[in-house]
């Protein structure tokens, strides 16, 4: 079956790269009209380097300095889309080719960026489903050593915060699988979706731009984006062949973490290759002295990354092909752990009695990746474009274990860790390997509709040895059609989509129990309008109803997970107490597809010094899965083979799956509603001075009543940026309000309010720019805890912290 499924998707990439080039030579009667212009302002002054793009073709111009742009070799019908940094977007159609058209922009606060990851054109402006992109200078601003650390101050996400080592978004109050992280637009093939303490296997330091769909984005990524997505864009396999480069140096204090990052491209007229790396080094963290914690840092935070990308692309008249090869190293501490968590008072004695301390818990994962990217123009009866990628990853992921013993002496106890640190022996091992095939058949205009038919085809097998081998080794094949489509009804854009996957999980027998194949049938459509219904400003409304296929984790689950300090159990099991102390585990081989109906609203006024964004939401899901403490402890388990062994108990150590009592936590299905606000507010107060404020709240409860767990407290936020003559300064103040709506067993969390700031001077007029920039974190060292953590109690947030830094570009 696996070989099968390859050959498959083999044969689906020679046949679409084959059709590509056979269609890129047809109907070049169709092209044949020319258009020109001026791109001006709202008061007739010129807009030079405006990009003028005409939508699903290949063909984009740049305006000269008195605004003006000539295009040529065009279809009939065409829709221009224009762009200028400063300005909002517009769009023009024209039919037969014009000369003498007039493109005018009008100025706006709100940043617009153009979405690549979406097979139909889209930004934060102009889709009915709330967007945020980050560009090449924000990610550089914000940058963190995690993905979750550098979006944490985007609206509607948060970081999970396993600490700083690692981090991964939370859009709306989900994650996990609900949160799809790709990378160029296909799946990281990672395993950070199993547990909050695996890492993300993407790297923002060499991120050219990274997009944010907030809700459900199934439609166009599958059943696993039920709660949004997260695309890390790069250029490591390079469009272009223009000559360019970046690099990046700094230093933290608070952490004492040291990093280097640069990039280079460049190339041919038919040929262009690309390279980038970065290496980070950092140490323990320190915190607020009012944590209390010994040294005022973090004991098992530090953390060591590396990475590098190799591409090349064959650049064609009509588009190009491209391939590229990444490797990324990382070695990070797990804080918070204590051999054992003495969970009962006589284990806290044998333990003690063993002359055992903490426990040193560290992981390191390594990752090949291996991606083609193309994009070519046709012009093949309906088909405008065939889009293709098609990505591979080779994924390892190690935890390692060291037990510190105690000593009598303080030099020996010294020479003890040292020793002990180089003796880390693996405890768990987690292998996936994840081959995926996406195609995008854009189509041409056809009576004003403009879309894209979509396949995804994919195949994970995962795999988990060790001590903690929370899950059984599985294999996920899915296959997904959609079909996307908009169009223009003067002042309203109107977006209907369809998308039917797919899904088999076939996970592999435990010598405990026999486990059985899983298949699902998701199915999603969406429709959504933006209206122009007052000049400058705009309503977006967007319904969805998506379902979602459980992850291989939520269902076949069964073993001590380190990462949660928790004893997790499947949707697929059954507990049964027979008498104190004695609980059973069956398997059930029950599990349904969970559901949602979703419902988003934004308000934006687009244009002016004045610019917002309201946006409502209401996402009713029902069989939502999550973890639900059961009250038990991992030493009153006992495993039975609902076929061979039904009733018969197994030996101690079969019915122990952990020497040490861990509370158990089973996944569960119940129906829950989330809802909430996100706003935000930007003032142009003068040319240089811009004042912003924003906000979010999202509430998650269970339809019968109580909340679910670790879900983010509301903040509000405010910003004050100064720029001028090269010169860039901000302060940013969030608050983060009490979180008090708990789940059963849930302790509520503080708030608190972090300041931070960072000034920066970009000396432009150099042969190779440079920017030397200064950032301050949480100035006012205040204590703060994250709620919707695992590590909530144990890992306050890093206190007061520099970073000084130079960067440029060529």
């Amino acid at each position: 079956m696996k070989n099968s499924f390859k050959n498959r998707l083999a044969a689906k990439t020679a046949a679409v790269l084959v059709g590509a080039g056979v269609s890129a030579t047809m109907s070049s009667s169709l092209i044949a009209a020319e258009v020109s212009g001026v791109v001006v302002d709202a008061h007739g002054g010129p807009i030079p380097n405006a990009k003028i793009e005409v939508r699903g073709e290949a063909h984009e111009a740049v305006s000269a300095e008195d605004g003006s742009f000539s295009l040529s070799g065009l279809p009939e019908t065409v829709e221009l889309h224009v762009s200028a940094p400063g300005y909002n977007h517009g769009y023009y159609k024209i039919d037969g080719g014009q000369a003498g058209v007039q493109v005018t922009l009008h100025r706006g606060v709100l940043e617009q960026v153009d979405v690549v990851g979406l097979p139909i054109h889209a930004s934060s402006l102009e889709s009915a489903l709330p967007i945020a992109v980050l560009d090449y200078d924000a990610i550089r601003e914000k940058q963190a050593a995690t993905l979750g650390e550098t979006l944490k101050y985007e609206i509607g996400v948060n970081s999970s915060y396993y600490g700083p080592t690692s981090s991964s978004p939370i859009i709306r109050g989900m994650d996990g699988p609900r949160v799809l992280i790709t990378q160029n637009s296909l799946d990281t093939g990672d395993v950070s979706r199993v547990g909050p303490d695996h890492v993300v296997s993407t790297e923002s330091l060499t991120a050219q731009q990274i997009e944010i769909l907030r809700g459900p984005a199934t439609l166009f990524y599958g059943s696993g984006a039920i709660g949004g997505v997260v695309n890390v864009v790069d250029h490591r396999v390079p469009r272009s062949s223009e000559t360019a480069g970046a690099f990046q140096v700094d230093y933290g204090t608070v952490a004492e973490q040291s990093q280097v990052a640069g990039e280079w491209q460049g190339g041919t007229e038919s040929l262009a290759f690309h390279v980038d790396g970065f290496y980070r080094d950092s140490g323990d963290y320190s915190v607020p002295s009012d944590a209390e914690l010994e040294g005022d840092v973090l004991a098992g935070s530090s953390a060591e990354a590396s990475g590098v990308n190799l591409g090349g692309s064959i650049l064609l008249d009509n588009g190009f092909i491209g391939l590229s090869y990444g490797r990324l190293d990382r070695d990070y501490g797990v804080p918070g752990h204590v051999h054992g968590e003495e969970e009962h008072d006589h284990e806290e004695e044998e333990h003690e009695e063993e002359g055992h301390d903490e426990e040193e818990v560290r992981a390191e994962l390594e990752q090949d990746r291996w991606q083609l990217l193309s994009e070519l123009d046709v012009h093949w009866g309906w088909i405008n474009a065939i889009n293709t990628r098609l990505g591979y990853t080779d994924y390892v992921h190690r935890e390692l274990h060291a037990e510190h013993e105690e000593h009598e002496d303080e030099h020996e106890e010294e020479e003890h860790e040292e020793e002990a640190h180089d003796e880390l022996h693996v405890g768990t091992e987690f292998r996936r390997r994840n081959t995926q095939l996406r195609v995008d058949l854009t189509q041409r205009d056809l009576g004003g509709w403009r879309g894209a038919l979509s396949f995804d085809l994919r195949q994970s097998e995962f795999e988990a040895e060790g001590e903690e081998a929370f899950a059984p080794p599985s294999e996920t094949q899915s296959l997904g059609v959609a079909l996307i489509e908009e169009k223009h009804f003067g002042p309203v854009l109107l977006q209907l989509g369809a998308r039917v996957e797919q899904v088999d999980i076939s996970p592999e027998s435990t010598t405990e129990l026999e486990l059985e194949d899983e298949s699902f049938t998701p199915l999603n459509f969406s429709a959504g309008i933006v209206w122009d219904f007052y000049h400058g400003y705009n309503m977006g409304l967007a319904y969805s109803f998506a379902e979602r296929a459980p992850s291989a984790g939520e269902l076949f689950a069964l073993g001590p997970h380190i990462g949660t300090r928790s004893y997790e159990i499947g949707a697929v099991y059954e507990l049964h107490e027979e008498g104190e102390g004695d609980v059973h585990v069956e398997y059930a081989g029950e599990a349904d597809i969970e559901r949602s109906n979703n419902v988003d609203l934004s308000f934006r006024k687009i244009e002016g010094d004045l610019g917002f964004i309201v946006t409502a939401f209401y996402n009713q899901v029902d069989d939502y899965y999550y973890q639900e403490d059961t009250g038990f402890h991992s030493d009153e388990l006992h495993l039975e083979d609902h076929d061979e062994h039904e009733g018969e108990e197994h030996s101690e150590e079969e019915e122990h799956a952990h020497e040490d009592a861990l509370p158990v936590y089973q996944f569960v299905q119940r129906d829950a509603n989330f809802y909430g606000l996100e706003a935000e507010l930007h003032w142009a107060v003068t040319a240089p001075l811009t004042l912003s404020v924003w906000g979010d709240s999202v509430r998650a409860e269970l339809a019968e009543g109580g909340n679910l767990p670790r879900i983010p407290p509301a903040r509000l936020g405010g910003i004050a940026r100064f720029e001028q003559g090269g010169w860039m300064a901000e302060l940013h103040a969030t608050q983060y309000f009490e979180q008090d709506r708990v789940a059963e067993n849930e302790a509520p969390t503080d708030g608190y309010m972090m300041l931070d700031a960072q000034v920066s001077y970009t000396w432009s007029n150099a042969s190779v720019p440079l920017t030397f920039y200064l950032k301050g974190d949480n100035l006012t060292d205040e204590l703060g805890y994250v709620h919707n953590s695992f590590l909530k109690d144990d890992a306050p947030l890093p206190g007061r912290g520099v970073t000084l830094g130079l960067r440029g570009e060529f």
